[in-house]
């Protein structure tokens, strides 16, 4: 019976002991990859800036609004800002949807190539290098 015993409470102790393991391995691993979403960054606008930083309120103001499905409107895109952009021809931002300070939590930008596939593939090979 003792024998039994010591096994039971070695499994037990080693099941805790791999919980342990597994969630010092993900605590060191997630912190690189949030550093790494504000790396990225277009027109050098970065997950985390304010686009008061770089928009005026009234050209804030101007951007086109667009709301998903009313269960999860906590976050609404802004399209907008072309004029300032040097390298799209669409610039779109996630923010919450009351912030007054409009943290940018998404940011995308695209471009629009009717029926011309190998410019739009030259287009993304040039980007990706920068």
């Amino acid at each position: 019976m003792s024998a039994l015993f010591v096994q039971i409470c070695y499994g037990e102790i080693m099941k805790k002991l791999s919980t342990y393991l597994l969630l010092i391995f993900f605590s060191f691993s997630v912190p690189t990859y949030a550093d790494d979403v504000r790396d990225f960054e277009i027109e050098g606008i970065s997950i985390g800036d304010s686009l008061l930083d770089h928009f005026s309120k009234n050209e804030i103001k101007n951007f086109i609004i667009t709301t998903y499905h009313k269960n999860t409107d906590e976050y609404i895109m802004l399209t907008g800002g072309e004029d300032k952009s040097q390298e799209y021809e669409n610039l779109s931002f996630h923010v919450k949807k009351n912030d007054n300070q409009f943290i940018v939590h998404s940011i995308s930008g695209s471009f629009f190539y009717k029926k011309n596939f190998d410019k739009c593939l030259n287009k993304k090979k040039r980007l990706l290098i920068h």
